[in-house]
């Protein structure tokens, strides 16, 4: 498996094999968190939304350190996306595995996208680590954002629909809140507004508050969507 750069909706490019991204990765790792802050936690969390800064930080570590040759390829990509990104796109590191599929895209295979929402005593809708429930997120978003809005007071529930590189758009369900973040089901994370839709390209059909999600859930006896006529022309195999 290879590990690809994207920058907002454009097609992604491979920057490394798994190999050197783990060379690369683990190097990155001793560097000092106060130095390189933002190049840290682009290799650790697999996405930036600084990516002048992360380029600067690239840059310098680069001229100080002693890298063998698959090192200097990996960062030299790493620089060009950085570069290409600017001041006006987040980054994001890949293994290829699109994030609305419900599987984990961080490359080094543990904990991408899934830490720094509330915590409510749910693993499945705490916005927490969410490790062991990941590989039964998927096909379940309509249920697990309900439950979300439910348990917090600062939440709205939309049901609308995501779209991303190379596939078709798919109904699907997130949470609004009142800082003006996403909170995503499948990915378990709370995501900046600007990020959310620069990887997600979502569309919003629905806006329910939090007492009205209790009343159609109650009567209706399911999680949604509830104004199922907006969802028939989508892949309901794929919704979620």
């Amino acid at each position: 498996m290879s590990i690809y750069a994207q920058i907002g909706m454009v097609d992604t490019q491979q920057i490394a094999s798994n190999q050197g991204w783990g060379g690369f990765s683990s190097r990155v790792d001793r560097l000092d968190p106060v130095q390189f802050p933002i190049l840290k936690n682009l290799v650790e969390e697999g996405i930036t939304e600084q990516p002048q800064e992360a380029l600067q930080e690239l840059i310098r570590f680069v001229k100080t350190a002693s890298l063998d040759y698959d090192m200097k390829e990996v960062a030299e990509a790493v620089q060009q996306n950085l570069e290409t990104a600017g001041d006006r796109e987040p980054l994001l590191i890949t293994n290829g595995v699109q994030m609305f599929d419900g599987r984990k895209t961080n490359p080094r295979g543990y904990n991408q996208h899934t830490g720094s929402g509330p915590k409510t005593g749910d693993e499945e809708t705490s916005g927490g680590n969410g490790s062991q429930r990941d590989e039964v997120r998927l096909g379940r978003c309509y249920e697990l954002a309900g439950k979300y809005v439910m348990g917090h007071a600062d939440a709205s529930l939309v049901h609308g629909s995501i779209q991303g590189l190379g596939h078709p758009r798919i109904g699907h369900s997130w949470a609004k809140l009142t800082d003006g973040k996403v909170w995503e089901p499948v990915t378990n994370k709370e995501w900046k507004s600007v990020v959310f839709k620069a990887f997600f390209n979502p569309k919003e059909e629905h806006v329910y508050p939090r007492d009205e999600v209790i009343r159609e859930t109650i009567e209706s006896e399911t999680w949604g969507p509830w104004e199922p006529a907006e969802y028939k022309a989508l892949p309901q195999k794929a919704t979620g």
